[in-house]
C-alpha cells in the first residue's frame, strides 16, 4: 500500500449535506479498493485564483489515504465526471519528497524571516547604491568656491518704467 494526498476543490454553492456526501463518496471509493483514511482535512472556502466553471470561490477538502496503485485513477475519474468537484489533484507521498508529519518544526526558523526576496534584493541594490555614491564622492577633487570665479557678466537690472498716477473715474 502506497501513502497519497488528494487535494480536490468543491463548489461553494453546495449544501452541507452535499458537501459531506461528496466527502463520503470518495471515502468510498478509498476503502472499497482495500485502502484506509489517514486524515482528512476541510479547509474551508477560498477565493481561486482564477475563475473554474465560472466560480470564483471553492470549497478545499485535503485529503490523506493509503491504498493500491489502482485507487488514484478511480479518484481521478470521479473527480473529472462529477458536476460538484471544480478540480482534484492526486500527489503520491514517499520519502524522497521530504514530506513527514511526525517532523518537528522549530518555530523560530520559520518565523524568522518572512521577508520576500524581492524586497530583500531592493534593499541589498539600494544599499550598494549607497555606498558607489559614498566612493564616487570620496574619490572626486573638492569643489572650487564661487569667489573665485571672476564675474563675467555685470549685473542686470529690470527696466525702469515710469508710475503713472491712479485715476479713477468719476
Amino acid at each position: 500500500m502506497k501513502e497519497f494526498e488528494a487535494l480536490y476543490i468543491l463548489k461553494t454553492d453546495l449544501l452541507p449535506e452535499d458537501t459531506e456526501k461528496e466527502v463520503k463518496a470518495i471515502e468510498a471509493i478509498v476503502t472499497g479498493e482495500g485502502g484506509a483514511v489517514i486524515e482528512h482535512s476541510d479547509w474551508g472556502k477560498k477565493r481561486l485564483a482564477y475563475a473554474i466553471a465560472k466560480q470564483r470561490y471553492g470549497q478545499f477538502v485535503l485529503f490523506r489515504f493509503s491504498s493500491p496503485p489502482t485507487t488514484p485513477e478511480k479518484m481521478t475519474k470521479h473527480f473529472r465526471y462529477n458536476e460538484n468537484v471544480l478540480k482534484g489533484m492526486i500527489l503520491r507521498l514517499d520519502g524522497s519528497t521530504g514530506y513527514n508529519p511526525e517532523a518537528e518544526v522549530d518555530p523560530e526558523a520559520v518565523a524568522e524571516d518572512k521577508t520576500p526576496s524581492w524586497v530583500k534584493a531592493q534593499a541589498e541594490q539600494k544599499e550598494a547604491l549607497e555606498k558607489a555614491s559614498k566612493e564616487a564622492s570620496a574619490e572626486a577633487p573638492p569643489k572650487a568656491s564661487t569667489e573665485a570665479l571672476p564675474e563675467t557678466s555685470p549685473e542686470v537690472s529690470a527696466p525702469k518704467t515710469e508710475e503713472q498716477p491712479n485715476v479713477q473715474p468719476e
